[in-house]
């Protein structure tokens, strides 16, 4: 089921008492260190958060995953305070996992996340968040341990020329470099029938073509 707006969706047309599990991503704007005039909780894109708890509460998922950035971690506080006004945590157990992808996953990406893990607590195999927290903490050093390191390189579009210097791109005539993703994200979302990604107006491609505006 695809939404082109979480904010205005009908909560009646989500699925409810039979879901394994809900996944939830939310902008990571409000709570980026990179953000300096972040509004936090009063910016309207945290709100996005809200309407995921609110549709997990709904529909009782016998799990659900909530991610953002390692940001959200000084909002702490506000953010538990919020689950428990919910009612959310008197029905799940929860984790709050950081992983960063190079060091936990063995992925070529240094941006640290946060999980939000939630288990429903009448189908649970431990008996509260800390052991929930510890089995976690298990698994994800195992599937770390086995997991090959996956170079950098790999995961290139050898036919495309990164640089990261002004000067390089003046040399190569590339107004800006962008990544690969940008254009497949947005391919995807024409795809689906949705308007272009805010990356598509701002970014140029590699030797100076833009992505196109559709």
């Amino acid at each position: 089921m695809i939404f082109k707006d979480i904010l205005v969706r009908n909560k009646a047309s989500l699925p409810k008492g039979n879901l394994t599990g809900y996944v939830v991503g939310f902008p990571c704007q409000p709570f980026s260190r990179q953000n300096g005039k972040r509004q936090v909780w009063r910016d309207r894109r945290a709100k996005v958060f809200h309407a995921g708890v609110a549709a997990a509460a709904y529909m009782s998922p016998l799990w659900f995953v909530m991610e953002n950035v390692e940001g959200i971690l000084a909002f702490k506080q506000q953010l538990l305070g919020f689950l428990r006004r919910s009612g959310i945590l008197d029905k799940y157990h929860m984790c709050l996992l950081p992983l960063c992808p190079a060091r936990d996953m063995k992925e070529p990406n240094r941006r640290p996340r946060v999980y939000l893990l939630f288990v429903r607590k009448d189908i649970a195999v431990v008996t509260g968040s800390p052991q929930l927290a510890e089995f976690i903490r298990l698994a994800v050093s195992k599937v770390s341990q086995s997991l090959p390191s996956l170079p950098l390189r790999n995961c290139l579009d050898s036919s495309k020329v990164h640089c990261s210097k002004a000067s390089e791109r003046k040399q190569l005539g590339q107004k800006k470099c962008c990544h690969k993703w940008v254009r497949q994200h947005d391919l995807m979302r024409e795809g689906l029938g949705m308007p272009p990604s805010s990356h598509a107006k701002s970014i140029s491609c590699y030797h100076g073509n833009k992505v196109p505006s559709r």
